[in-house]
């Protein structure tokens, strides 16, 4: 099925006509990639007046077949373009293998707000995966929320006020077979 290009719109919509009429991937994966770093710069600034005050944080994952959509070279131009334009105000992670690795990244920058980039979806998948790994249930919650805590006797992770936002990439084969029961 095509994507319904008329959904495409605003800044992020003038971003990936421009950045989609240079380069190779679709104008739909720079949209998202946009719309997916200016969800996280804007996390603790903006909401909508409901109940549950959703923040504009997303987590995006550009699924494309192999090489031929350039997945990654739009997630990494767009990323490149919020690093340039905010200097030390855009905090990225390039992989995390654990939540306390995760809440060491949160809190080494300020605010805590971050963007993970994952290159392919399947290596977090397998973190996830991992026998007594709380990495999976700790990304679940800091979707909805900006807190995390889990104790054990030897480990401890508190991640308060923490802005976390999800883009990765992964070939539609992959995506297809990382998934079981």
């Amino acid at each position: 099925q095509e994507f319904p290009k008329w959904v495409i719109s605003g800044v992020a919509g003038e971003f990936s006509e421009l950045y989609a009429e240079a380069l190779e991937p679709p104008q739909e994966f720079f949209y998202f990639a946009f719309l997916t770093c200016l969800g996280n710069l804007l996390a603790d600034k903006l909401t909508l007046s409901l109940e549950i005050t959703p923040q504009p944080r997303l987590y995006t994952v550009l699924i494309g077949e192999s090489a031929d959509d350039r997945k990654s070279t739009a997630a990494d131009k767009t990323i490149s373009f919020f690093r340039e334009t905010l200097l030390e105000e855009f905090n990225v992670c390039y992989g995390v293998g654990s939540a306390e690795g995760l809440q060491k990244r949160l809190e080494a920058v300020e605010p805590s707000k971050l963007l993970l980039f994952m290159d392919e979806l399947k290596q977090f998948v397998s973190k996830c995966k991992i026998d007594s790994s709380v990495l999976l249930p700790c990304v679940n919650t800091l979707f909805e929320s900006n807190r995390y805590e889990s104790q054990t006797k030897t480990t401890s992770i508190n991640i308060e006020n923490g802005y976390l936002s999800i883009l990765a990439c992964t070939t539609k084969a992959t995506f297809d077979a990382m998934w079981t029961s």
